[in-house]
């Protein structure tokens, strides 16, 4: 039987091959992604400015209404796009316009895509083309041109905006990789020379000359214009040292080129644009820089701005203009866009920004409001509208927040080192602090018990703090130990402390935690539903009945090595969203001795909350996601590839423990004990069963403590065995 067994495996491999070779995703519905709101930009390395619009390119593409400089206000984004994979490098075009086109370089999924906008607050993309390694864009007319793998030039025929088409592919002796467009002309520069081309027919561009190792030999940035390329880089002497220039170049003489003046700068230029005769270099040792180029025999500095640390806070910075306001952005810790009036020249002034929440860390609901809160202050944000997501205030004085939580009409934040302070949030967007009191330490994880009472856990412990008047909110108890999660149920505490097992404690007083029960069980995350446990344990999900002993599970979920290593549980019912570094699951615990997940999102951020039907996630996006899809679809096993006798769980044990195993086909099967002596001692199933994961207890009190081996096994076959130890 074995080998026949083994024979229909092959088959279920083979068809696994084509169904099954990526992740269970295939195998269960996904949750719907309702709405997202890039909270923390975290870079941003080109802002296009279209009519009284900005697309702003970061971790994806923000949609910022500039109709009033002044207030740059966020009117949409793209979603699924990720254009970059880092801090922005200068002079680099990931996004390109075209009339009521918008073309993208998506990183993440290595394709040209296609946005048409009758209305650029709601794009739709209409196409794509797979371009891999993306680095640089420009549009002319119906072709695109792209850098792409290894520093070549892909030329696109986007005529058909639904099937876009790569037409041709150069390479030159040096690579293609910032570019710029002037008439029928291309121009791409590298540290590694200057190439240009002529794409009067883009079907038969040809490279009509290669510039080698041409200084500056770092161009940061480039603009083409009326045979002219503008270049504002970084010079490499012959004994290695680096001079900051800038140069224009004259290309009218297609085979040669002349130098029309090169210029050695005190600072470093990141970016350049061209208005009129008017160059500007945004720098940030130098704030912004003004040169007149109308005689280029004599360049004079005509204005710009002074930096200065609070200018804006990185190494590079970058720049758009639209009429009189210059936009200055970059990966600044403060204020990330920045807008400026620039009709005086000569005294530009800062008018406006735009700034988001840097390193968002915690974030609680009300209503239809959800507050997010991180370094430098927090954002209220409306979701009544999904997709549409609003922010509607940011209170920049409430900064370095890590946890926070609300009850009623009470904010509760964990500031600093070892601040809780209390807001009262009666106006949504008011914060009106009412009380604080000190922490012991510097706390990670907050819970609100009722009205009354919330419990700080981190260093130093775990603090009880008195509620229950706003004014005055005073830490009246302290348990030392620091679990990794805990759950409040009736006048107990359950704590999750990983190797050091579960811990039970009474806090039906407060003011003296009395530590009334331990137990040996690895535990990472803890939820509790009525009267039982949900503990992530090791490998796995454990369900415990919390009206007796928590000495063994009645139930568990558990897989290969990683799968289901779960860091926090939010709970709905009888059914655990679990968060792993893979996916959020959603797992039927319904059933105790057939737990099972039914969907699941690949998104992985720690923040997780269930609320109103609904998951919210946060990490560097604000995410809500609609699961409802995943409690309805019937359940489908992905079979195992392979026999497996998986774990035993515990082991060591005392008395009883938890095996599961596998089966890769439907079968008859037996799982035997085996003493040291080679003696089979008690045969705990033999009998039919599905493929799929199986699990059954193995109760052995009666028998002396020592080595026992588990043998799963088909006919006269063994299919996998394993080493038990009892200990009494």
């Amino acid at each position: 039987m074995y080998n026949s067994l083994r024979a229909k495996l092959q088959i279920i491999l083979t068809v696994s091959l084509i169904f099954c070779s990526q992740a269970d995703a295939y195998w269960q519905p996904e949750f719907e992604l309702l709405g997202e709101y890039a909270v923390d930009w975290m870079w941003i390395d080109q802002v296009v400015v279209i009519d009284s619009f900005a697309l702003v390119n970061s971790t994806c593409v923000q949609i910022l209404d500039i109709s009033d400089p002044s207030k740059p206000e966020r009117a949409g984004q793209f979603y699924a796009t990720y254009l970059g994979s880092g801090v922005g490098d200068p002079g680099m075009t990931r996004i390109a316009i075209s009339g009521e086109y918008v073309y993208l370089l998506d990183d993440k999924e290595n394709a040209l895509k296609i946005f048409y906008f009758e209305d650029i607050r709601y794009p739709e993309q209409v196409g794509e083309v797979e371009i891999r390694y993306n680095e640089s864009i420009a549009v002319q007319g119906d072709f695109v041109y792209c850098c792409f793998q290894g520093g070549k030039l892909a030329i696109i025929d986007v005529t058909d905006k639904e099937n876009p088409e790569i037409i041709s592919e150069l390479e030159s002796d040096v690579w293609f990789w910032k570019l710029s467009v002037d008439q029928d002309m291309l121009y791409s520069i590298s540290s590694s020379g200057i190439t240009y081309c002529d794409i009067s027919e883009p079907e038969d561009t040809q490279i009509i000359y290669c510039l080698e190792r041409r200084y500056p030999d770092q161009a940061l940035s480039i603009l083409a214009e009326d045979n002219l390329l503008y270049i504002a880089g970084v010079l490499h002497t012959e004994d290695f040292e680096e001079v900051n220039v800038f140069e224009i170049i004259d290309f009218t003489e297609q085979d040669s080129f002349e130098i029309v003046t090169s210029v050695e700068l005190d600072f470093r230029p990141t970016s350049i644009q061209k208005v009129d005769d008017l160059i500007y270099l945004s720098s940030s040792q130098a704030g912004i820089t003004i040169i007149d180029v109308s005689n280029t025999d004599h360049l004079e500095i005509v204005g710009g701005l002074e930096g200065d640390s609070t200018l804006i806070n990185i190494f590079y910075t970058f720049m758009s203009i639209s009429g009189t306001t210059l936009y200055l952005y970059g990966n600044n810790v403060d204020k990330d866009l920045k807008t400026f009036d620039i009709e005086n020249t000569e005294e530009i002034e800062e008018i406006g920004y735009f700034n988001t929440l840097s390193r968002p860390s915690a974030f609680d609901l009300k209503n239809d409001l959800a507050y997010v809160a991180g370094e430098n202050g927090i954002y209220v944000i409306d979701i009544s509208l999904l997709p549409i997501i609003k922010r509607l205030n940011m209170n920049e004085d409430i900064t370095q927040v890590r946890v926070m939580k609300i009850e009623g009409n009470r904010l509760f934040a964990l500031q600093g080192s070892n601040l809780l302070r209390v807001f009262d949030i009666s106006d949504s967007l008011v914060f009106e602090e009412v009380g604080t009191c000190t922490t012991s330490g510097r706390k990670t994880q907050l819970e609100i018990v009722n009205s009354n009472l919330a419990i700080a856990n981190g260093q130093n412990g775990m603090d009880f703090i008195d509620i229950s008047v706003s004014e005055s909110p005073a830490v009246i108890g302290n348990y030392e130990g620091i679990p990794r999660d805990f759950v409040v149920l009736d006048d107990k505490a359950y704590l999750a402390c990983s190797g050091n097992g579960i811990k039970v404690l009474n806090i039906s007083d407060p003011t003296d935690i009395e530590e009334i029960d331990e137990y040996d069980f690895y535990s990472r995350c803890i939820a509790v539903n009525e009267m039982f446990l949900y503990i992530g344990g090791y490998n796995g999900l454990y369900v415990f009945d919390a009206t007796g002993e928590l000495d063994d599970p009645i139930g568990s979920l558990t897989g290969s090595a990683g799968q289901w290593e779960f860091r926090r549980f939010e709970q709905d019912g009888t059914f655990i969203f679990g968060n792993t570094n893979y996916n959020t699951y959603l797992i039927d615990a319904t059933d105790h001795e057939n737990i099972d997940w039914t969907g699941y999102t690949p998104y992985t951020a720690g923040n997780l909350t269930f609320e109103n039907g609904l998951i919210y996630q946060l990490d560097s996006h604000f995410r809500i996601l609609d699961p409802s899809n995943a409690y309805s679809a019937p359940s489908v096993q992905r079979p195992p590839q392979s026999f497996s006798l998986l774990t035993s769980y515990p082991n060591p044990f005392n008395n009883t423990t938890l095996i599961r195993y596998s089966l890769p086909v439907n079968g008859e099967v037996s799982l035997n004990v085996i003493d040291e002596t080679g003696r089979r001692i008690e045969a705990i199933f033999d009998g039919y069963k599905t493929f799929g994961e199986h699990s059954t207890m193995w109760d052995a009190a009666q028998y002396p403590a020592g080595n026992y081996f588990l043998s799963l096994q088909s006919g006269n076959e063994t299919l996998g065995t394993t080493k038990v130890t009892l200990i009494k």
